[in-house]
């Protein structure tokens, strides 16, 4: 299981210049989404609860925004007029409605090679948000973000649901 430093991080994005690619890999480290959910996003998708907590409704489960996840969806067009809530979020090239599962995959590997990186994939960057957000956390907040079972998270943890806002303490203590 690959998960990258902050070292490594930085590295892989600091030459990215393009916005929807930034978006890509800033949503990919900062919510644990799957590249097929990330494809998938559409704003209506997108919502924000009050001035403290926005938030992603993908597939049945709600995945909180930080910052950084936020300040992506702005670069993408959030606070744009005209765009309908059924529109993708992130675009497809020429013209395509959405982007694809191998785009992203494309990607990810291009900005891992420009920044010497090996063996950085997809599953590496959900594997670092994941390790990540589990300083600190119970398994079952650790389980909803991430879309796992709880048992593939901890063995023995109490089965109570967490909270929305459980989960957005959660990403908030991400570290920039």
């Amino acid at each position: 299981m690959k998960v990258l430093t902050k070292h490594q991080e930085r590295l892989l994005l600091q030459g990215i210049t393009e916005p929807r690619d930034r978006a890509v890999m800033n949503l990919l480290l900062n919510t644990g989404l799957r590249v097929r959910e990330l494809c998938e996003l559409r704003w209506s998708s997108y919502i924000r609860a009050n001035a403290q907590l926005s938030y992603l409704e993908v597939d049945g489960r709600r995945v909180p925004l930080n910052s950084i996840a936020m300040d992506a969806l702005v670069e993408m067009g959030l606070e744009r007029q005209g765009r309908t809530e059924a529109e993708h979020i992130l675009k497809g090239l020429r013209g395509q409605p959405s982007i694809n599962i191998r785009a992203v995959q494309q990607m990810v590997k291009k900005y891992a090679a420009e920044a010497n990186l090996n063996d950085v994939t997809p599953m590496a960057l959900r594997h670092t948000f994941s390790q990540r957000i589990a300083t600190g956390q119970n398994a079952n907040v650790i389980a909803q973000l991430t879309a796992r079972h709880p048992v593939s998270v901890a063995q023995y943890q109490s089965k109570q649901q967490a909270t929305l806002t459980d989960l957005a303490v959660a990403v908030k203590r991400l570290p920039p």
